[in-house]
């Protein structure tokens, strides 16, 4: 995650912002796919030693998880915004 002040991003010559959004967007890239690929090869490790169940979550266990959340993003929506929230909680449907 990566922030700033707004006045100072904006204040930034738009050639050097945009440079500076691209490189933040190949970073974000490469280790959202750097850390999916551990967590792939970490699910295979437990799933071949043998000692764990993974239990996949059903659209009910997700939707009743989802509902128990609901008091923690509201205690957080003053701190890190309604959309932050919004956005985390599109990105895993």
């Amino acid at each position: 995650m990566v922030v700033t002040n707004a006045k100072w991003w904006d204040g930034l010559p738009a050639d050097i912002r945009k440079g500076l959004q691209q490189a933040m967007d190949e970073a974000t890239a490469f280790s959202n796919k750097l850390a999916n690929e551990l967590n792939e090869r970490d699910r295979k490790r437990i799933e071949e030693a043998g000692k764990a169940k993974i239990q996949p979550l059903s659209k009910d266990d997700v939707a009743a998880w989802r509902k128990a959340m609901e008091p923690v993003w509201k205690k957080f929506e003053g701190d890190i915004g309604k959309d932050l929230i919004d956005a985390a909680l599109k990105s895993n449907q």
